[in-house]
């Protein structure tokens, strides 16, 4: 029985890594496409999801995890701006 629960908390822990890794990649369009409608539409499906639905997968706080995907972001962003 134990194996069946380990792989419901992998899968559990992978939908939630999908969304952070969805959630940067429109963060990142976002930067350089402000008005990219399929970009939007994943920023807030995911926030929504992070917000709402993240308790369901994991005991994390979602608008830290925003807070923190938004913040590595806005560093990254910066640090490839000073590059140039």
């Amino acid at each position: 029985m134990s194996e069946y629960v380990e792989c419901y908390e992998n899968l559990k822990a992978a939908v939630v890594k999908l969304a952070a890794d969805d959630y940067r990649r429109a963060l990142i369009r976002l930067r350089r496409h402000p008005k990219d409608t399929n970009a939007i539409h994943t920023k807030i499906e995911c926030e929504l999801f992070f917000r709402k639905g993240i308790e369901m997968y994991s005991d994390m706080d979602g608008e830290v995890l925003i807070k923190g995907i938004q913040e590595r972001v806005r560093r990254e962003y910066n640090e490839q701006r000073a590059v140039k």
